[in-house]
């Protein structure tokens, strides 16, 4: 009899396990659904556009990181007949502001 309630008891917490597993994914599911929306505002004030030409774009900025810095590049080069954004150089500026050049080009395949 005691096997049958020890047999029991591992049914029912595979069904836990079972039902915490599938809600975990249900839940990852979702937020991977969901659109990346970049908060914008934080740029105004803190990345300034030196230069743009076809082949790159210079930003100055502060009190932001240069990964999100690329985000902006990215999206630049890619109305540039789509091409692709590649850090060049962060150049320390006046004022502790920083200066990163973006390179827009073609992404080569291999």
């Amino acid at each position: 009899m005691a096997e049958k309630l020890n047999s029991s008891q591992k049914v029912h917490k595979m069904k836990k396990l079972l039902l915490l597993v599938s809600t975990v994914f249900l839940f990852a599911a979702c937020v991977a659904h969901q659109e990346f929306r970049p908060n914008f505002n934080k740029y105004v004030d803190n990345v300034v556009v030196v230069e743009t030409s076809p082949s790159h774009v210079v930003y100055e900025y502060k009190n932001i990181r240069v990964d999100e810095l690329a985000m902006l590049a990215a999206l630049y080069c890619q109305e540039q007949n789509d091409k692709k954004a590649t850090l060049s150089d962060v150049v320390l500026y006046k004022n502790n502001a920083r200066r990163a050049t973006f390179i827009c080009d073609y992404q080569q395949r291999p």
